[in-house]
């Protein structure tokens, strides 16, 4: 029910942008940092170390209409392996469009802002669990900007010598 939900909206929001020529909006990685790391891997993600139950991963995103204001910033996470929570950079989102429990983050007309995510690792699965992030604007006949990430799992090593 919670997936048909996400895709649902997302679906909507789509669907539902406001310019004739509009153009697509910025779904930027700005950070990635595992552990409360000083590594950022947000230009190197294929250097992004394997996490293990109780790592975390802290990904921040700048989020632009492009010219348009901003509608909405889905997290879609199918993998009870991981759990994810908002953190957001000022009062921007709409407490009537947003359902921050199923990841759908509406907003404020804003054209643009900041928005971090913190995933926690519960189990290890055998494949690499994947979320996936999408980003709407205001615009007609526009696309959505997505960004999937991958995030290596595994069993942590210990050295006993």
């Amino acid at each position: 029910m919670k997936n048909q939900l996400i895709l649902i909206l997302f679906s909507i929001l789509l669907y539902g942008c406001s310019e004739a020529e509009a153009e697509t909006p910025i779904l930027e990685l700005t950070g990635v940092y595992t552990n409360e790391s000083d590594t950022n891997y947000a230009n190197t993600l294929d250097q992004l170390p394997t996490l293990s139950v109780g790592d975390e991963i802290d990904i921040s995103f700048y989020l632009n209409g492009n010219g348009n204001n901003l509608r909405s910033f889905v997290l879609k996470n199918n993998n009870s392996a991981i759990k994810t929570k908002f953190f957001f950079y000022g009062d921007d989102i709409s407490d009537d469009f947003s359902d921050l429990t199923n990841g759908v983050v509406g907003f404020v007309d804003i054209p643009e802002t900041e928005i971090a995510v913190k995933a926690t690792i519960l189990e290890v699965t055998e494949e690499n669990p994947v979320l996936s992030f999408y980003l709407s604007s205001k615009a007609v006949n526009c696309e959505g900007a997505s960004f999937k990430l991958e995030i290596p799992v595994g069993e942590k090593v210990v050295n006993n010598e």
